[in-house]
Parts: C-alpha cells; structure tokens; sequence
C-alpha cells in the first residue's frame, strides 16, 4: 500500500491522471470531422487537433486489434530472451566512445528535451511555413499522447529495472517499479519521428537512428532499462508519432516534402569559408 501511494504521489502519475480525464471529457465533445483543409483556420486548427486526435483513437476501428495484441505479446515473449544477454553485454563495453556517445544521446530522452520541443514549437508560429508548424506540433503532441500511454504501462506493470535485479522477468504491478516501457526511449522517438514523417531525407533518418537510437543503446548501457523496455517504449513513440503525422497531412492535405541541404563556398577576397543552407 505505501508502494502504491508513493507512485500515486509522483508527477508522472498526477500527468497520466490529468490526461485520461482529458480523454474522457474528448470522447463526450469531438464533433463530426468534415472535408476542410485544416490550414484554413489558422493557427486555431492546433486547438482543434490536440483534443479530436485523442477522441479519433478511441472512435476509429481497430478490426486487426487481436492479431496486434497477440503479435505483441508474441514479440515480447522473444525479446525477453535477448534482454539478459543485452543486460550483459552493453554494460560490459559502457566505455571510450561508446560512453561518451551513449552520455550523450540519454539526454534526447529527458526531461530536459522537452524545452527545445516547445521552443521549436514556438519559433514555428513566427515564420510563414505551414509545414515547419504542423511538424514542430505534431512532435510536441506526440510526446504529450505517447508520453500518457507510457506512464500509463509504467504504472501498471511495475517492472524492475536491471540496476536492482538479474531477472527480467519480475513484475509487481503498481508497485512503483517503473522499468516498462523506457520513457527515455519513448520519449526521444516521439520527438524525431514526426520531423522524419514531415521532411523524410537522410538528414533526418540519421537524426532518427542515431538520436533516438542512441538514446536506447544509453539506457541499456546504463542498466536503467531491459532491452524489451526500450524496444516498446520507442516503437510506441514510433507509431504515436507516425500516426499523428499521418493523420494531420490528410487533415491539411499535405504531403511529406524534402529538405535541401546545401554547402557552398562563401566570402570574399580577403575571407573565405563554408556556408550551409538548409531550405524546408
């Protein structure tokens, strides 16, 4: 019971509750979706997608659903063979480059990632792209859905992370425990994948595996995560965010477009350097 009240009394669990109060009031207000380009309301389409998004997810039908729980569990049966050998081996080599790299890419995942993301956000409303807005905010959104689902597993399963035993398979739920799924992992893919949805190039596929990647390796290294907890929790934020970018460029009519990524020499007689232009 003090288990339970102690988990009851974190932020994250004052968020999920907040969240599924929003949910209940969406599922009671969403109204009819008709044929309108979103982008002809202005920035109050944001308004407009932050509480429909949630209410579609419960409308909508789900015809596969079995065939996608018991693939799940199917594939996290699997997994749970790969996590003592990963539990083993990336702590093994969390040393030179790998370490350096994986201090890194963890804080893509943090708490302190979603400052950059609101920012981004609020840069977008100051320039004319439309596309750079629905992106900054999907990604924002994104975080925010996936983020709610995550907490939400995390509260109920109450895994144990590898730090505090050699056994992946322990799980005492609402307990506090809060191994399953990463919110690390989740959290950095939630971020990236809507910016690979909206502008799919390498720049941002890269930005994607080694970014978000990155941050997975990080949490196994760390022995913070099993290696079926940061599979979940980034293909989670994977499909949260390629659903929510998919569903605002048929909202909007939009379609994913390239960015131009280009060097050239720039200066003058007496300077000279590199300059690099990117166009979205």
């Amino acid at each position: 019971m003090k288990l339970l009240y102690a988990a009851a009394a974190t932020p994250q669990f004052a968020l999920w509750k907040a969240l599924v109060v929003g949910v209940l009031i969406c599922l009671t207000t969403v109204p009819a979706y008709g044929q309108q380009n979103d982008h002809e309301l202005g920035r109050k389409r944001f308004a407009r997608w932050i509480y429909q998004d949630a209410g579609s997810a419960f409308q909508r039908k789900y015809p596969y659903a079995p065939v996608y729980v018991a693939g799940g569990l199917t594939a996290f049966g699997v997994l749970n063979f790969v996590d003592r050998w990963a539990a083993d081996e990336l702590p093994e080599g969390y040393k030179g480059f790998l370490r350096d790299y994986a201090d890194v890419t963890n804080n893509f995942g943090g708490p302190l990632a979603n400052i950059p993301v609101v920012g981004i956000f609020a840069v977008s409303l100051a320039t004319p792209y439309e596309r750079f807005q629905d992106a900054a905010f999907t990604s924002m959104e994104t975080v925010l859905y996936a983020g709610a689902i995550n907490y939400s597993l995390k509260f109920f399963f109450g895994r144990v992370r590898p730090e505090d035993t050699d056994n992946p398979l322990i799980f005492v739920l609402f307990s506090g425990n809060s191994s399953f799924p990463s919110g690390h992992a989740n959290a950095a893919f939630s971020i990236l994948t809507p910016w690979v949805m909206y502008y799919p190039h390498p720049v941002t596929y890269a930005l994607l595996v080694v970014g978000a990647g990155g941050t997975a390796i990080a949490r196994i290294s760390r022995q913070k995560h099993w290696f079926s907890d940061v599979f979940i929790g980034s293909a989670l934020g994977f499909a949260t965010g390629r659903w929510l970018s998919m569903r605002h460029q048929r909202m909007t009519g939009d379609r994913p477009g390239g960015l131009d990524l280009s060097i050239h020499p720039v200066g003058g007689i007496d300077q000279r350097g590199i300059g690099l232009t990117l166009t979205f």
